[in-house]
């Protein structure tokens, strides 16, 4: 299978490409830079660069049967309610996927979040209201609607992944397991909330291999979430992951919980009928991850020799 994708140096995309290349497949990183750090190591990837006005040529050139888009420009939390910054996405994908279904393309992979269904405390299913509260959000749930209207196309499928909280080796400098990790080394205190709530926390492999299933499997859902099925408290994920930790010292309840306490809990009901379960357990997860964020060696369990180190910041 002959699959291209879009935001590939990113963290969830870097690991989906070593699952696309670890499951034999044909696979095409469109990328910024001509040498994104977090690919190194992966054998057998055409990576191709250029400026994200370039994508729709080079997505049409590499000629793909799947085209999983997983770029997202604007993430941080005041970017992610500017309405302008969060609509370029948008614009983005719509070119890129013109361009890959007038080659051939015949699937369309989009990354959907959990921002999408905003605050909420029941179980999040695969078919639950979307009620974005943030620009960021509303966007992702506009591009699920546009996707869709896709799978109309002949000879074109579509499918929208939501993905909700994935972390691990590779992730973005700032997340909350790296506050915690690098609070340690400089031995000081985290200000935490109560953390309280329920929360799905799935290892990065593992949505990799979901999000690989989805671009290939033939009976993929039009939407679905990827998520882990178990959410446990959040105070008990962070003192697991302290645990692995020197001079770890969280100070629970220093910030105040937000007025809505919301709860992380994802049924997977729809990627588990296509025979994915999560394979990376909590505890092995969170060791593995505090191991590289104290930029020790780490297994690619998606392919040969060790993961590339987190990078020294400036």
């Amino acid at each position: 299978m002959r699959v291209t994708v879009t935001g590939a140096s990113g963290f969830l995309g870097a690991w989906v490409v070593r699952a696309l290349a670890d499951a034999g497949h044909t696979t095409t990183a469109v990328v910024r830079s001509a040498d994104p750090w977090r690919l190194r190591g992966v054998d057998g990837v055409a990576v191709v660069a250029g400026p994200t006005e370039e994508w729709p040529q080079l997505a049409a050139t590499s000629r793909p049967e799947v085209l999983m888009l997983l770029d997202w420009a604007g993430v941080d939390a005041q970017s992610r309610q500017n309405d302008e910054v969060q609509r370029s996405n948008l614009d983005r994908w719509t070119a890129v996927t013109d361009a890959a279904v007038q080659t051939g393309a015949s699937r369309i992979v989009g990354l959907g979040s959990q921002a999408e269904f905003g605050p909420r405390r029941d179980i999040i299913l695969d078919d639950s209201p979307v009620a974005p509260v943030s620009a960021y959000g509303r966007v992702k749930a506009e591009a699920a609607e546009w996707l869709a209207s896709l799978s109309r196309r002949d000879g074109v499928s579509t499918v929208w992944a939501r993905v909700f909280s994935a972390y691990g080796p590779l992730d973005n400098e700032g997340v909350l397991l790296a506050q915690i990790a690098d609070a340690s080394a400089r031995g000081d205190a985290v200000a935490l909330s109560s953390a309280r709530q329920a929360w799905s926390y799935l290892y990065a492999s593992d949505a990799a291999a979901a999000l690989a299933v989805l671009a290939g499997h033939p009976d993929a859902p039009l939407s679905c979430n990827v998520a882990h099925p178990e959410s446990p408290v959040l105070r008990d994920i962070i003192d697991a992951f302290t645990n692995t930790l020197v001079n770890a010292r969280p100070q629970y309840g220093a910030v105040p919980d937000a007025p809505s306490k919301v709860q992380l809990r994802a049924s997977t009901a729809r990627l588990s009928s296509l025979g994915w379960s999560p394979a990376v357990s909590l505890h092995v997860g969170l060791a593995a991850t505090s191991a590289w964020l104290r930029r020790q060696p780490v297994p690619d369990p998606l392919g040969t020799g060790t993961l590339p180190a987190r990078p020294l910041q400036s």
